[in-house]
């Protein structure tokens, strides 16, 4: 699990390196990360209150998937596509099942397709807002707390 995690964390910082080398990047984070120069560190902001509002405004929110997890859907994809932002992931499998790729959702396969799509999306905003505006509605639809409580309801009977 730790190696897995270190991998992930160089994967993350990596990307953004890359990212930060063509477009604006802003790094939320209260980790000390010193090696990205051209990155935005912007500091910690709080999940519950404003995070909702970096996630809703940001042109491009970034999940990385840990190493380690090899199936569900990570909670920042709720998160972000809940909050109505535009989701670029890297792949994993659940989220291709439950959610539309490049509908309500964007996959990249590695680090060269993240860089593509990202280039893309940030030129084609009115397909860019869909896809947000889409991942937002499937999460309100298949994933609201009554659709939830009903499903564990009639799981446990």
């Amino acid at each position: 699990y730790s190696i897995g995690t270190m991998i992930t964390r160089k994967e993350r910082l990596m990307l953004l390196t890359l990212l930060s080398n063509r477009y604006s990047v802003k790094l939320f984070s209260g980790d000390q990360v010193d090696a990205m120069e051209k990155v935005q560190k912007m500091g910690r902001v709080d999940y519950m209150t404003q995070m909702p509002g970096v996630f809703r405004f940001s042109k491009i929110n970034l999940n990385c998937n840990l190493r380690v997890s090899q199936s569900g859907i990570p909670l920042r994809v709720m998160d972000i596509l809940g909050s109505g932002g535009f989701l670029l992931s890297s792949f994993q499998p659940e989220v291709a099942e439950y959610f539309r790729p490049d509908e309500e959702v964007v996959l990249y396969e590695s680090m060269e397709d993240a860089c593509e799509k990202v280039e893309f999306y940030l030129k084609h905003e009115d397909i860019r807002l869909r896809i947000a505006e889409k991942g937002h509605e499937a999460v309100k639809n298949q994933f609201s707390y009554r659709n939830q409580l009903t499903k564990l309801y009639q799981t446990a009977l």
